[in-house]
């Protein structure tokens, strides 16, 4: 083999190399891509993605997360390895929470813990198997989300886009003369 063909094939090798780093950094993004494009498509909501406003929360999930079966109780919930969880975790460190704010962090151990230390100092904290459970319970598929619960019953729910999600969601319960939220149902 000359020279030449030598340098070719170390260019060739290269060029595949950066292509593959170049393909798992899309990959990784096409998570934040589709809820980032929530925001824009009205078909597609990520809102709606969790437990249905008015959902009762069974007694023992309750329990077994210390959330008080009557008053209000929010549930946080974030995966160790995302990062839009990431940003949310450490805006709240720059907000006064009210009431039992409980974070339910997904992954593995180490990173959980390592999440963890992100959040406000004192703020409740379950990780998995705990948080999974809880998150498929309620019918939680993507995070950064927020569920309100209000004597056991979900009263609001947001995906959190950013610390002022979660200020609405944590805001006064408007009700309505029959009794539910003012969210349309969410």
């Amino acid at each position: 083999m000359t020279t030449l063909e030598q340098v070719a094939l170390v260019a060739a090798a290269v060029w595949l190399l950066c292509l593959t780093a170049a393909v798992l950094v899309l990959v990784r993004q096409v998570g934040l891509i589709t809820v980032r494009l929530s925001l824009a498509l009205p078909h597609y909501d990520v809102d709606d993605l969790g437990p249905t406003t008015g959902q009762p929360v069974p007694a023992p999930l309750l329990q077994s997360l210390d959330a008080a079966a009557t008053g209000s109780s929010d549930l946080l919930f974030f995966s160790s390895t995302c990062s839009p969880c990431r940003e949310v975790a450490e805006s709240l460190r720059t907000v006064a929470l009210h009431g039992h704010t409980l974070a339910l962090v997904a992954g593995e151990p180490d990173g959980a813990r390592g999440f963890a230390e992100l959040l406000p100092t004192g703020m409740a904290v379950r990780f998995d198997p705990q948080a999974s459970e809880a998150a498929q319970e309620l019918g939680v598929q993507a995070v950064p989300y927020a569920v309100r619960v209000t004597d056991g019953v979900v009263a609001r729910k947001a995906y959190l886009k950013s610390v002022a999600d979660l200020d609405r969601l944590t805001g006064p319960t408007p009700l309505s003369a029959a009794g539910t939220t003012s969210e349309g149902g969410r």
